[in-house]
């Protein structure tokens, strides 16, 4: 049968509706924050500051920990559609069925299938998680210690003043809140050392983990399948990807004479984080056109020849 390539779909929508959940909950926390802007015009007592601080944090942990319920489920969501993504393309790509709909009646719903699939949701939710509880935490420290500077400036009424400082009263605006949140956007650090906003971060973990979730699913019906090359896609990339692209890889190394897909994946050169490569199985280089034969042959020559690159 002809090459036929399919390269994963774009999860665009899924992204952004994951990140309408985060954006409508950090909102909320923001929304918090500023009520402490209400402290400017009272004159509270120190008892009463230590509950408004305890209540601002309850409140903090509720809107964090209804954000991780209504994002598990979505999260679910989406990687077991990648998953499936990926099998059915496999299968597309390597049988005579040309619709989704008898791509999915072959689908494997093997335990190996399930065990891929429920790793990758572990996986997920636990990188969101670490974001999530990072900016969480680094907020209330923020919270407690706007409370507790207000509560050393209360404490100067003692000797006759009957108002908060004026120092205090412009780092209660809501403004100077804000900006004060700002800084705590940056809470999360990779293990590169590279710091992100809670937005940023969890779209590049819905980004990966969606593309990890369909080259899974892929990899694991081509096991099924008994199939193990497969060729690198081609975006045009301008970065270190684009030394792959058109390259005929081994996904689980049964293949003398290419590199394989793990191999490739640790050199951090493809499928880094937002890396939007994919690949499309084939059953024999012989069902390849020339012009594809050609173009694997030049990317695996030049990689042999640069493998320390």
């Amino acid at each position: 049968m002809a090459f036929r390539e399919y390269h994963s779909p774009s999860y665009d929508e899924d992204r952004r509706r994951i990140a309408t959940i985060y954006a409508r909950s950090y909102k909320q926390v923001q929304d918090e924050v500023n009520k402490l802007s209400e402290l400017r015009n009272r004159t509270p007592t120190q008892n009463q500051l230590l509950q408004q601080e305890q209540a601002k944090l309850r409140q903090i942990s509720f809107i964090f920990s209804d954000l991780s319920r209504q994002s598990a489920g979505e999260v679910d969501d989406i990687i077991y559609k990648a998953f499936g993504d990926g099998q059915r393309n496999t299968i597309l790509s390597v049988s005579e069925y040309s619709n989704l709909v008898d791509a999915t009646e072959e689908v494997s719903n093997s335990v190996l299938a399930r065990e891929r699939i429920e790793k990758l949701m572990t996986d997920t939710q636990r990188d969101l998680l670490k974001g999530t509880n990072n900016t969480e935490d680094s907020i209330k420290a923020f919270v407690s210690q706007t409370v507790s500077t207000v509560m050393q400036d209360n404490a100067l009424q003692s000797t006759g003043r009957r108002t908060l400082s004026k120092e205090i009263r412009d780092q209660l605006t809501q403004q100077q809140l804000q900006s004060g949140m700002r800084n705590m956007e940056t809470a999360i650090v990779d293990r590169a050392n590279r710091t992100w906003k809670l937005d940023t971060y969890v779209d590049m973990v819905v980004r990966t983990k969606m593309n990890t979730a369909y080259m899974d699913g892929l990899r694991t019906e081509m096991q099924e399948r008994d199939i193990d090359l497969a060729i690198v896609s081609d975006h045009g990339a301008i970065d270190e990807c684009s030394y792959f692209e058109g390259m005929i890889i081994s996904m689980r190394g049964e293949t003398r004479g290419y590199p394989t897909y793990d191999e490739l994946r640790q050199s951090n050169l493809i499928w880094h984080p937002n890396c939007r490569h994919s690949v499309t199985p084939v059953t024999s280089e012989d069902v390849l056109p020339d012009s594809l034969r050609r173009t694997s042959d030049s990317r695996l020559n030049n990689y042999y020849a640069n493998v320390s690159l």
